[in-house]
């Protein structure tokens, strides 16, 4: 399940990214747009290797990773709880029950939200309309 997270995560990054670049050559972004250059000095980017980049998926506190929304450290924090909870087995039962739990009431909590989203788009458009 862990590779097959991977394998989609690079996928729908690598389809995003074609998307965008040929969306944006067919419409010409930013054709026509010239910047005015400053004479403020820019610090050079720094460069990343490879070995920092896979180093840097392994995250130094799992919490801060989620606070920082940096999805490479989540998933890798994923896999590795997922895969020492198999390994347990037995004992892991109860935290795999609380996190199924978790699961069904997020999934609730999302149904809930989409059941009330017409009447929130609805209260949008008429305040949209007395307000203008």
């Amino acid at each position: 399940m862990g590779v097959k997270t991977v394998v989609c995560f690079l996928l729908s990054t690598a389809i995003a990214i074609v998307l965008g670049l040929v969306t944006s050559n067919i419409i010409g972004v930013g054709t026509g747009v010239t910047i005015q250059q400053t004479t403020q000095s820019v610090s050079a980017a720094k460069e990343v290797s490879m070995l920092d980049t896979l180093i840097n998926i392994i995250p130094n506190n799992p919490f801060e990773a989620l606070s920082k929304q940096n999805l490479l450290q989540i998933i890798f924090f994923a896999l590795i709880l997922g895969f020492s909870l198999m390994k347990i087995g037995e004992p892991a039962k109860p935290l795999l029950d609380m996190f199924r739990a978790g699961q069904e009431a997020m999934k609730e909590i999302t149904n809930i939200v989409l059941e009330f989203t017409p009447y929130g788009v609805k209260l949008r458009v008429l305040r949209d309309r007395f307000h203008s």
